[in-house]
């Protein structure tokens, strides 16, 4: 995506080269936390089959030209199976993901 990762807008030297003022402003904080928010309430509610995602982080958040974020990096996610309707699910033992 155009701005690349939060990670690297948060801490990256990609945003001092691009010109970047410094941090991002609490509104571009705010936007970009509700739309990955959004993001992962669809993938947990609005998919079929329901999906964890298992690898949310900051370089994980890629934002589009108006600091708009998207959910990326889908190599740890994992489906939630109903068992005996909608209100059972299936319980996760083991943790996957990376550190952090």
């Amino acid at each position: 995506m155009e701005r690349g990762s939060l990670g690297e807008a948060l801490h990256g030297e990609e945003e001092r080269k691009k010109g970047s003022s410094g941090p991002l402003d609490w509104e571009r904080r705010v936007r970009i936390a509700l739309w990955a928010a959004r993001g992962l309430a669809y993938l947990h509610h609005g998919c079929v089959p329901r999906i964890v995602h298992s690898a949310v982080k900051p370089r994980s958040i890629l934002l589009d030209p108006e600091y708009g974020a998207h959910v990326g990096d889908f190599g740890l996610v994992r489906p939630i199976v109903d068992d005996d309707g909608p209100h059972q699910q299936s319980v996760m033992s083991d943790v996957a993901g990376s550190c952090g």
